[in-house]
């Protein structure tokens, strides 16, 4: 997933002379490259803000693409600000949104219960210790125990609560000795729809339309500065 910040110098070009027309392609290549790099940043501080991250994994992910000199002297340049193939796959329902549907049978989607525990790692991914198929390792298909004694956390083994209605199937676990309530650790669903909230797009083209003009006029004064 990428956005390139990027211009058609030509006219530009063609317009200058001497120093000015030596000094243009260092000034644009250095102003997209901070340009991106400030778009960025800012991706990467909302990216954590958004989706309440404790790591950095996902932020890293966000990388930028220098702009070169001699691409602004054939007349076209760019920089880009884009997501790494490590975060890609996920990241981009966020931005797009859609449909998502599963490889198997169900998608297992975190329930309320997970969602009070620090289930994932700092990478974004579900720790294994949370995984579906870790927690229902000595599941045998059909309701589990009630807690004994002061086990950890006074918490009983998961186990799948099937689909009754409108329901969809569960896992859950009890949270007591006594049937009732369940915690909700994970759903059963067909399909799911995730909503675009990432606003990665949106956020790199606010900011280079807040900064390009300001950043190119402050490289160009200090280049031509330096020149003479």
């Amino acid at each position: 997933m990428s956005v390139r910040v990027k211009i058609d110098a030509r006219k530009t070009l063609k317009s200058l002379n001497g120093i000015a027309k030596q000094q243009f392609p260092f000034a644009y290549a250095a102003s997209l490259t901070e340009v991106a790099k400030l778009a960025q940043i800012a991706v990467r501080q909302q990216t954590k803000d958004r989706f309440k991250l404790h790591g950095d994994y996902i932020p890293r992910g966000i990388m930028v693409q220098a702009a070169k000199k001699k691409d602004v002297r054939s007349g076209f340049a760019h920089s880009a600000v884009f997501t790494s193939d490590g975060i890609t796959s996920f990241m981009a329902w966020h931005e797009t949104g859609g449909t998502k549907k599963p490889a198997g049978r169900a998608l297992t989607i975190p329930g309320e219960g997970l969602e009070k525990y620090r289930y994932k790692t700092a990478r974004g991914a579900v720790a294994t210790r949370w995984k579906p198929k870790v927690l229902l390792q000595d599941y045998a298909g059909s309701h589990a125990a009630k807690p004994k004694g002061g086990g950890k956390g006074g918490k009983g083994k998961p186990f799948i609560e099937p689909a009754r209605g409108s329901e969809p199937a569960k896992i859950v676990r009890r949270v007591s000795r006594k049937a009732y309530p369940l915690e909700v650790l994970y759903i059963f669903r067909p399909q799911a729809r995730i909503k675009a909230r990432w606003g990665f797009e949106d956020r790199v083209r606010t900011v280079v339309d807040q900064m390009f003009v300001r950043v190119f006029e402050r490289k160009w004064t200090q280049v031509i500065a330096e020149a003479r």
